[in-house]
């Protein structure tokens, strides 16, 4: 990696989106949710992340530093604003668009997964260099630091432990309640598509290697340039 970045790629499995069946035009008919909770992406009720993926050709997501992790888990808890993801449904799954890193950083952390745990471990068939372990143990210390652990706050609600002081309780009822905002994007897997390239020429952008990967994916160079790069663990794009 080029900088000291934390490696979430496994938190979200990737789907291709341009696979449709005959149900799809009924799906996005269907009514759509407003929020992410933290319940809808862990515990007994985690039933939105059994449908969420990424586009497979998305890029990985390795763009954050473990400051940047530590500080989305806090504002999180805090309940300060983090933008809305972008969803768009096709006719089996859920797709993020844009808010990837976001999701993936709470599902880090209700998973103490930094790129180390048991997600990572099946996702890179059991190959995690030692510089990935580091970077993983350095952001799991960061959000400890700064937040506390996912168990802290599921154990106190568990119990229904009275919290000490206000801003204690104000945290534990975002850990209960709070949740990401969620923009939909309608239409067909084309729509999709050309909506996720439009976004992610902003931020982050994709550098003109990227695009060009990107946009020949099935192609042999691109295919051999990502097994090298990642030595064939992770995902194929």
């Amino acid at each position: 990696m080029a900088k000291m970045s934390s490696n979430l790629d496994a938190m979200i499995p990737r789907s291709d989106f341009a696979i449709q069946d005959a149900r799809t035009s009924r799906v996005q008919s269907l009514d759509t949710f407003e929020k992410v909770t933290l319940r809808d992406l862990a515990g007994d009720s985690n039933f939105v992340y059994k449908l969420l993926r990424k586009p497979d050709f998305q890029r990985e997501t390795t763009q954050w530093t473990p400051g940047q992790v530590a500080i989305l888990v806090e504002s999180f808890i805090n309940g300060e604003l983090i933008p809305a993801v972008i969803l768009w449904r096709s006719s089996s799954n859920i797709f993020v668009i844009d808010g990837g890193h976001r999701l993936s950083a709470l599902l880090a952390w209700a998973n103490d997964d930094y790129g180390d745990g048991p997600l990572s471990y099946q996702f890179f068939n059991r190959s995690i260099s030692n510089e990935q372990k580091r970077m993983a143990d350095r952001t799991r210390r960061e959000v400890a630091s700064r937040v506390g652990t996912y168990q802290h706050f599921a154990t106190r609600l568990s119990a229904q432990s009275a919290d000490p002081d206000e801003a204690s309780q104000t945290r534990q009822m975002n850990f209960a309640t709070r949740g990401i905002q969620v923009q939909w994007i309608t239409g067909d897997a084309d729509k999709a598509e050309s909506s996720f390239f439009k976004i992610n020429t902003q931020g982050s952008a994709l550098d003109e290697t990227e695009s060009l990967i990107l946009s020949n994916r099935r192609k042999a160079p691109a295919l051999v340039a990502r097994a090298v790069v990642r030595a064939s663990t992770g995902h194929k794009y």
